[in-house]
């Protein structure tokens, strides 16, 4: 996605960050000759979760982060899953957000819910 690549790469600017790095490319191909991690997101994995998981976890430090944003039930099961699966590589927690966005209604602001966001963080025993 060039606009989400252009918009990291215009906020890692802002913020003056020197520790980052922006892999472009569909995962799991664009994983491949990755250095070693010491944190991964991971967002829009399309199906291949488990997979792209498996190559993260060969490249991360002990007591790295991968951090994975869902908004799919799916997503999150395949998340819980494989940590499951790994519990012993990995400590993970899973939190719930909900934003809400205020809109006039008449002479009142009325708070509309958006769509829920998972954020599964796990790290690396």
């Amino acid at each position: 996605n060039p606009e989400g690549i252009a918009l990291i790469k215009e906020n890692a600017a802002r913020f003056s960050t020197r520790n980052l790095t922006v892999v472009e490319g569909a995962a799991p191909a664009a994983l491949d000759g990755l250095p070693p991690l010491d944190v991964a997101l991971i967002g829009g994995s399309g199906r291949r979760l488990p997979e792209i998981l498996d190559i993260i976890g060969t490249r991360m430090h002990s007591g790295g982060r991968i951090v994975a944003n869902a908004i799919t039930m799916q997503t999150v099961a395949a998340c819980l899953d494989y940590f499951h699966a790994h519990a012993e590589l990995y400590t993970y927690e899973a939190i719930q957000v909900q934003i809400s966005r205020l809109e006039r209604v008449g002479p009142y602001d009325m708070a509309k819910a958006l769509n829920p966001i998972y954020i599964i963080t796990a790290q690396r025993k």
